[in-house]
């Protein structure tokens, strides 16, 4: 979050829980969808919430450290399942370092 705001002047919310259930105390019915700001999270926030990422026009959905969600046709692999589900007819660049 910082380097993409200092590197690339890029501003970005972080997404977790506690501002998630802030935000919607104050009114936001979907905390994701921020107009002109990046959502981070971790995958397994995104997982838990996937019916609210499903519900957005994503332009672009980046993966980093992709080789994580490896296998998600396998049934044990609960959280590559529900990302797959919710970001289907998303763009999305996946990275990985293997």
């Amino acid at each position: 979050m910082q380097e993409l705001e200092e590197k690339f002047f890029l501003p970005s919310l972080l997404l977790e829980s506690r501002n998630f259930n802030q935000m919607r105390k104050e009114g936001k019915e979907n905390p994701f969808d921020q107009e002109a700001r990046i959502v981070i999270c971790s995958y397994n926030f995104a997982a838990a919430k996937a019916d609210e990422i499903r519900r957005l026009p994503w332009a672009l959905v980046v993966i980093d450290e992709a080789h994580r969600l490896r296998n998600v046709y396998k049934k044990d692999n609960k959280i590559a399942r529900a990302l797959a589900g919710a970001l289907a007819g998303a763009p999305k660049l996946l990275l990985t370092a293997t």
